[in-house]
C-alpha cells in the first residue's frame, strides 16, 4: 500500500500522519533513512582512526641480524691506511635499542660470559669482530623431514609485549691476520621490544667443536 505524509496540528505541536503505514513500520523506516545518510560519514571516521602498525615478525628480525652480521667485514682501507668499516658498524648498530645487551663468549684471555650493555659498548664489540675476521659466512642451519628443507626460527610472543627468537647457525670465517678458516656450530637467543629492537641478544659458539677449513 503506498503512503504519504500530510501534515497536523494537535494542540501546538505540529505533528505527521502516515497513512496506510503502522507506527513500528514508520520507525523502521526512519532509521534505515538516517542509517543510509549516516554511514559514510561513520566509514570515514573509522577509516582516520590511527592504525596499529602491523606485527613484525621476529624471525625476520633475526635473519636481518644476520645479514648485517655477514656485512660487517665489507669495507676497505682508505689510500691513506685508514680502516673504513664504521658505515657497516653503524648499519648493524641500527638493530639494536639504546640500552640493549649483548652477550657472547670468553675470548682466550677471558673467562665467562662477556656482556656488552648500552650501543657505545655493543659498537666496541663490533668494530673490532669487523676488523678481525674476513669471509663472514654465518648462516641458518637446514632441518629437512619427508625432503622439505627448512631454515628454522623458534618464534615467541612475550606476555609484556615484544618478540623472541632462536636458532642454530653455522659460523664460517677466516681470520684476518692468519688467513686460517673455520666453521664453527652455535646458536642464537633473541629479545626484541615492540619497535622490532634488539633488547637482549646471547650468541654461542661451540669453540671446542670448532673444525679447520684447509
Amino acid at each position: 500500500m503506498l503512503a504519504y505524509v500530510t501534515p497536523g496540528h494537535r494542540g501546538n505541536e505540529k505533528t505527521f500522519r502516515i497513512l496506510g503505514v503502522s507506527e513500528p513500520l514508520c520507525v523502521g523506516i526512519v532509521v534505515l533513512i538516517l542509517a543510509i545518510v549516516l554511514w559514510p560519514h561513520l566509514s570515514n571516521a573509522q577509516s582516520s582512526s590511527p592504525q596499529k602498525p602491523p606485527l613484525i615478525k621476529p624471525e625476520d628480525l633475526a635473519n636481518e641480524w644476520f645479514i648485517r652480521l655477514n656485512e660487517l667485514d665489507d669495507w676497505y682501507i682508505s689510500y691513506d691506511g685508514k680502516e673504513e668499516n664504521q658505515k657497516v658498524v653503524d648499519r648493524f648498530l641500527e638493530l639494536y635499542a639504546d640500552d640493549a645487551f649483548h652477550q657472547v663468549g670468553p675470548s682466550a684471555t677471558q673467562i665467562g660470559p662477556v656482556i656488552f650493555h648500552g650501543k657505545d659498548a655493543i659498537r666496541k664489540w663490533a668494530d673490532d669482530f669487523s676488523k678481525k675476521y674476513v669471509a663472514l659466512n654465518y648462516r641458518i642451519e637446514y632441518k629437512t623431514r619427508k625432503e622439505k628443507p627448512l631454515q628454522p626460527f623458534y618464534a615467541i610472543q612475550f606476555p609484556w609485549g615484544g618478540t623472541g627468537a632462536s636458532t642454530q647457525f653455522e659460523a664460517i670465517f677466516t681470520n684476518r691476520d692468519d688467513r686460517r678458516q673455520y666453521v664453527v656450530p652455535g646458536a642464537v637467543f633473541f629479545m626484541f621490544d615492540e619497535s622490532g629492537k634488539i633488547d637482549n641478544v646471547r650468541l654461542y659458539l661451540l669453540q671446542n667443536e670448532a673444525v679447520e677449513i684447509a
